[in-house]
């Protein structure tokens, strides 16, 4: 249902991070941040973050992390 780009968003609106704060993590202008969750609100029918909060805690999106945020595995470890 959701882009890479917009799960990003959502994980940091999550996290209560300001459109300016996200754009910078995300090397975007803050208006696309802001573009972006009016489109991602749109989508589910909510209308702010509180209303992402719970749309995602009732869907089991609150551990959901982005791939780009997931630690790497630099090593296999052979049994």
């Amino acid at each position: 249902m959701f882009s890479d780009r917009e799960r990003g968003i959502i994980f940091l609106s999550l996290q209560r991070l300001s459109s300016k704060r996200i754009g910078q993590r995300l090397q975007i202008p803050h208006r696309t941040v802001e573009n972006r969750l009016q489109v991602i609100y749109h989508k589910i029918g909510i209308h702010n973050v509180r209303q992402l909060d719970d749309y995602c805690r009732q869907h089991g999106m609150m551990f959901a992390i982005p791939p780009q945020w997931r630690p790497r595995v630099s090593h296999v470890i052979n049994p």
